[in-house]
């Protein structure tokens, strides 16, 4: 073929191919589509010029743990109102990792997590406290109440006469 006929070749394959962008229209042999566009990778970053990807930079920052379980756990086994803030603070940390805001991110999984642990912590202690109470009432209180009451050798009516014809009237 000569420069000529190479030329035009290639001006058909191109108008054929800019062609398909719009509808579709199957290339002659010899012409070669376009590569398809780089499908979307989350963590990635694509810079574009001009609606073509120029470049994909990863973003090497990863995305932080939400404790959404533990906050969970916090909120249903330990302390309700402290484990509601740390749910919260799950979802926010991984709506902020979802639009790749990474610092808040962080933040609010620190926050998460704190908010946890100090759930737990309140729990826990508030279980304790319960168990050594009922502990020293069982074990100590009720045993000195029925001390007092088996040390007593008369009935609390001690002193009255019960005979019931001690009060009666003499008739006469």
């Amino acid at each position: 073929m000569s420069e000529k006929q190479d030329l035009q070749k290639t001006q058909e394959c191109d108008d054929l191919l800019q062609g398909q962008r719009h509808q579709t229209v199957y290339p002659q042999p010899g012409c070669q589509p376009p590569p398809p566009p780089p499908p979307y990778m989350y963590g990635h970053t694509i810079q574009t010029t001009a609606g073509l990807p120029v470049a994909i930079q990863p973003n090497n920052e990863r995305s932080p743990p939400d404790y959404l379980g533990l906050a969970i756990f916090a909120t249903v086994c330990c302390f309700w109102p402290t484990g509601i803030f740390a749910i919260l603070r799950a979802s926010d940390a991984r709506v902020s990792a979802a639009r790749n805001d990474m610092t808040s991110a962080w933040d609010q999984s620190n926050t998460s997590k704190k908010m946890s642990i100090v759930s737990i912590a309140v729990g826990v202690t508030l279980m304790l406290l319960i168990v050594l109470f009922l502990f020293v009432e069982y074990l100590v209180l009720i045993p000195l109440l029925f001390e007092f009451g088996e040390s007593a050798t008369t009935p609390a009516t001690a002193g009255y006469n019960m005979d019931p014809t001690a009060y009666m009237p003499v008739t006469g």
